[in-house]
């Protein structure tokens, strides 16, 4: 999915014909709702390869926020100035190259990527648009559609994580004993 057909459906949900209302703050809305998604249920996953000195903190990629695996154990997470700026980096007692999967969060959505590929898995966008939909309609005097989509988007987000606990093996208890 598009980040247009966010939009597209956002206005759906809304019954809206245009976007004049929300021009301003939409993308920023689908940035903030893709994040929250992301980081709260639906992982986004990478996978890069450090070239690492023993003993020296080495930078961590831009969209990390928390590592999965790595090839060696004898790590530590510690935080760096990079350029002035505070930044996550990674220290290992022994150096050479280190392959490490990591949670990351999805690339910023900014007014220029009306063509970007929503990052999250596609069982997620349903929820993506209505809570982008509720995000509209926080700051009204009648929260009954801000409560409308947030429902909506709970629900869909309910049976996203049901659909994932049913993928599992299915064991059968016959008489107390698992077979």
């Amino acid at each position: 999915m598009l980040v247009s057909d966010v939009e597209k459906q956002v206005l759906r949900l809304l019954d809206e014909v245009s976007v004049t209302d929300y021009a301003e703050r939409m993308y920023r809305m689908i940035d903030e709702a893709q994040r929250e998604i992301a980081t709260t249920w639906g992982f986004i996953r990478r996978a890069c390869t450090l070239e690492v000195t023993a003993g020296e903190p080495t930078e961590l990629p831009a969209n990390f926020y928390a590592m999965e695996k790595a090839d060696r154990e004898d790590f530590e997470i510690v935080p760096m100035e990079v350029g002035g700026q505070w930044k996550n980096g990674i220290i290992f007692s022994e150096g050479g190259t280190v392959r490490i999967l990591y949670k990351a969060y999805p690339t910023e959505v900014t007014e220029s990527d009306a063509a970007m590929e929503i990052e999250l898995a596609p069982e997620y966008h349903t929820a993506l648009c209505c809570y982008v939909a509720a995000l509209t309609q926080h700051n009204e005097y009648d929260k009954r559609a801000y409560q409308i989509f947030m429902e909506r988007y709970n629900n869909s987000i309910a049976s996203v994580q049901h659909a994932k606990q049913m993928t599992g093996k299915a064991r059968v208890v016959n008489y107390g004993r698992i077979i």
